[in-house]
């Protein structure tokens, strides 16, 4: 009975062959790299990690890449990715938003009277 080949053998032979073209793109890969300077999205964006390593597992933030266990992205593509995003307005819940109405017309009617007060 003859035995199968051992796969290891074959995926030795197939790294042998394949060293020549592949070093020459692992060295540019690596130089691309390296040429902006990675930054720790946690420590650099004031947002939940939460949020900002879901962006970065997702593909949303160009050029970052999982270092142990934080995520870094080139400064420039951090920017580009916040600006893309941009400031947002959130509705405030329809209860919160009485609330404020009633502090901003006691407030406005305080002042008024102040006002009122210093020129009479």
């Amino acid at each position: 009975m003859t035995r199968p080949p051992d796969p290891s053998e074959a995926l030795r032979a197939m790294a042998t062959a394949l060293a020549p073209l592949l070093v020459p793109l692992i060295l540019e890969a690596l130089r691309g790299a390296t040429s902006a300077p990675l930054v720790d999205i946690a420590a650099a964006v004031p947002a939940s990690r939460r949020s900002l390593y879901r962006a970065a597992r997702a593909g949303e933030i160009a050029g970052a890449v999982r270092v142990a266990r934080r995520w870094c992205a080139p400064r420039e593509s951090l920017d580009a990715w916040l600006r893309a995003r941009g400031p947002r307005l959130v509705e405030a819940p329809e209860d919160e938003r009485d609330e404020l109405e009633r502090v901003r017309a006691r407030l406005a009617a305080g002042n008024r009277k102040s006002q009122r007060r210093k020129v009479r």
